[in-house]
């Protein structure tokens, strides 16, 4: 698990836990110290993995995105966490943890993530028969 500051409705104090992949956690090991941080209790708290600003992180993820030759508003950080809450839910994660993963307030928030539409509806229903 990844646990991060949220600025949901710009209020400090809102932490979120988010599970990642062992290897992004190791990644993160080498360039950061990571594990040496949480193992000094409480030390960690306050330590920015980056120095930006929240602007700059979202020039960073949009410039990766258009390098990658994504467009429009999948080309966003919120198109990324859009994509993330479509693919947790198609990979059949619980709604519950997919509304803890993303913070929803209101389980109908994250529910329609499940709106199954194109392709993804014919699959699913393959599955059935």
């Amino acid at each position: 698990m990844l646990v991060f500051e949220s600025l949901k409705k710009r209020r400090t104090g809102i932490f979120r836990s988010v599970p990642v992949p062992p290897a992004l956690l190791d990644a993160l090991d080498l360039v950061h110290g990571i594990r040496e941080i949480q193992t000094r209790r409480g030390k960690g708290r306050g330590v920015r993995l980056w120095p930006w600003s929240r602007m700059t992180g979202w020039r960073a993820v949009h410039a990766v995105m258009q390098a990658a030759g994504l467009e429009g508003v999948p080309a966003s950080p919120k198109g990324l966490r859009h994509g993330f809450g479509v693919a947790a839910v198609t990979a059949g994660i619980p709604l519950n943890l997919v509304q803890k993963w993303l913070g929803h307030a209101q389980l109908s928030t994250t529910a329609v993530y499940a709106n199954a539409v194109g392709e993804e509806e014919q699959s699913i229903a393959a599955r059935m028969w």
